[in-house]
């Protein structure tokens, strides 16, 4: 009988079809990340990973996937500030390139985290920023030790490859989700459109068939002329000064769609006359103020 060992390097490739499968099945982001966690636990049993992904806006770290860190650990560190000095992964992002932290006890890089690490036994930790295929950095991929360590070139090769293949898979989440944006919201006034219209009634009456439902609609009458006396550019302004009004006149419970160009929707559970009397008058209220663009009305 004949048996075939693999090489490290066939395993390697054989976990990296694995990720790439999963995410051109489009398989959920979560699930992509935690199997990708798994993958490097299993090789490396005293290893404790952590995926953490950055707000980009607000340039903080917030937990992406640490299924094995101490929970009372992964919320102090949630949303933390990136920086030159802030543990491993936050002066990574900050950095923009590896840090390696063989000794969490004496690095001047964990001061503000020390105390936090020790408590839980965590001894070094080394992080990636995690940067996608177009060169974006959306997180960090670390690993976290119970001893005082230092990678190895072969584990220096598997961080850089496993967070280089979550961010593939975080690239494709947000692909995955302009796609959406484009399909079913309006480009001009970020509203959802007439197919999330649909849809979303569609699904409301599948949850409660029985349940009344108010649908009005507002046109905006002689909108057409506005745009071509006027330009495109005024009957923008005038479609986002429509969105902007109309939606600080709804409640959470009343939806607001751009149905078509110059047509927006509003759905709501009113259900007696006297509310949707109401509705209207409050639609119709915010129109008395007239559209100034560029001193014109």
């Amino acid at each position: 009988m004949l048996i075939h060992f693999r090489s490290p390097l066939e395993e390697v490739l054989q976990r990296q079809n694995e990720i790439l499968e999963l995410i051109g099945r489009n398989a959920p982001t979560s699930y992509v990340l935690h199997k990708i966690i798994e993958l490097i636990e299993r090789q490396y049993p005293e290893s404790i990973c952590s995926i953490l992904l950055l707000n980009s806006s607000k340039n903080t770290l917030y937990d992406g996937m640490s299924p094995h860190l101490p929970n009372e650990y992964v919320e102090a560190i949630n949303g933390m500030k990136i920086g030159p000095e802030s543990g491993s992964c936050g002066t990574a992002a900050f950095l923009k390139k590896t840090v390696i932290v063989s000794n969490i006890e004496v690095d001047p890089l964990w001061n503000n985290y020390r105390s936090l690490a020790l408590k839980f036994g965590l001894k070094a930790c080394w992080s990636r920023p995690i940067i996608t295929p177009s060169g974006d950095i959306v997180g960090t991929f670390a690993t976290y030790y119970r001893t005082i360590r230092i990678p190895t070139k072969e584990e220096q090769r598997l961080l850089d490859l496993y967070s280089y293949m979550a961010g593939i898979a975080l690239e494709f989440r947000e692909n995955k989700r302009k796609i959406i944006q484009l399909e079913r919201y309006n480009r001009i006034t970020n509203l959802p459109n007439h197919e999330e219209f649909i849809r979303q009634f569609d699904h409301l009456k599948e949850l409660n068939p029985n349940k009344k439902s108010v649908i009005m609609m507002v046109n905006l009458n002689r909108f057409r002329m506005i745009n071509t006396a006027r330009g495109i550019e005024a009957g923008d302004f005038i479609l986002e000064e429509t969105a902007r009004r109309l939606t600080s006149c709804l409640t959470k419970d009343e939806k607001l769609f751009h149905y078509h160009s110059d047509q927006f929707i509003i759905l709501s559970n009113a259900y007696t006359k006297e509310q949707s009397n109401q509705l209207a008058e409050k639609i119709l209220s915010v129109f008395v103020e007239p559209f100034d663009w560029k001193n014109q009305q």
